[in-house]
């Protein structure tokens, strides 16, 4: 980020195993002083009751960035194993936005839920995600589904939502 041509990046996103999403800031000239911390956790606090790891789906579907109407950076992310589909699995995917704030006078980045959609019994995003005039579009397996093939074991869908808003009183994009 950011990611326009000729812009010198400050920070990039990269999701792990554990469907956590990690933040590299690399804004310092001084290499010593960049920083690798966790922007947002998938399984905590919205699983806190699920430590069953072995039903946690990586994040390995490359992370969306945008912007908002602050300019506060969005993450749009999922989780999901892209080659293992099982009923069993529990995934989710967000949208975060992490925004400055102050703290003690300095400068510090603070990470907010703007809303979290969970696909539980094996349901996984597929695919990438793909950000167009606000809106996330994004495609679901769900596996075991009764199709009436015996070659396909599972149902497709493809979504979209907006963003960043939730809709009033819901909190669902």
């Amino acid at each position: 980020y950011p990611g326009g041509v000729g812009t010198v990046t400050t920070r990039a996103f990269v999701g792990d195993q554990d469907g956590a999403i990690w933040k590299a800031d690399v804004s310092d000239a001084d290499p010593q002083k960049w920083t690798f911390s966790l922007l947002h956790d998938a399984y905590y606090p919205s699983d806190i009751d699920n430590t069953d790891r072995t039903t946690w789906g990586p994040a390995t579907i490359a992370p969306i960035l945008s912007v908002d109407r602050a300019g506060d950076i969005v993450v749009n992310y999922a989780t999901g194993d892209q080659n293992n589909f099982a009923t069993t699995g529990l995934n989710h995917l967000y949208s975060v936005t992490e925004k400055t704030v102050l703290v003690l006078g300095a400068q510090a980045a603070q990470t907010n839920v703007n809303w979290h959609l969970k696909f539980p019994n094996g349901i996984t995003p597929t695919g990438p995600l793909s950000l167009f005039n606000s809106t996330l579009y994004f495609s679901t397996f769900t596996p075991g589904v009764d199709s009436g093939s015996a070659c396909l074991k599972g149902q497709g869908t493809i979504c979209g939502v907006d963003y960043l808003e939730t809709q009033p009183v819901t909190g669902s994009p």
